[in-house]
């Protein structure tokens, strides 16, 4: 059985527990959220040449998201770019959607409830 990183198959897995509405999907869902947005966040740093690949290599969300943020310094704005050639008569339209801060913010919670509980 294959088991997909790609952040569609993060999605399409997630949307699934959630339909299953059972604590434990719950959970599951959960940690391929946490996975998701690492794998997302990880997407934007991979090509870039000026980053060390130790921190492409990063697995905590937080230090991903300084990359990125130092990396394209946009914070939680959208971008569009649009390439023309009048030569080629084509055009081509880029999007950089970033994990947001609060989207970041959860992660990181939700990273925290991968380990086992503390006894009370």
């Amino acid at each position: 059985m294959a088991y997909s990183v790609a952040v569609s198959a993060y999605l399409e897995r997630i949307e699934g527990l959630l339909a299953d509405k059972t604590e434990a999907s719950l959970l599951y869902a959960a940690v391929e959220l946490r996975c998701g947005v690492e794998a997302r966040m990880k997407e934007y740093l991979e090509p870039l040449e000026h980053i060390p690949k130790s921190q492409k290599k990063e697995w905590a969300i937080a230090k991903l998201g300084l990359s990125i943020e130092n990396a394209f310094r946009t914070g939680d704005k959208i971008m569009i770019f649009t390439v023309r050639s009048p030569r080629l008569d084509a055009e081509c339209t880029l999007m950089y959607i970033p994990v947001s801060s609060r989207l970041q913010e959860i992660a990181c919670r939700l990273g925290d409830y991968l380990h086992v509980p503390k006894r009370s």
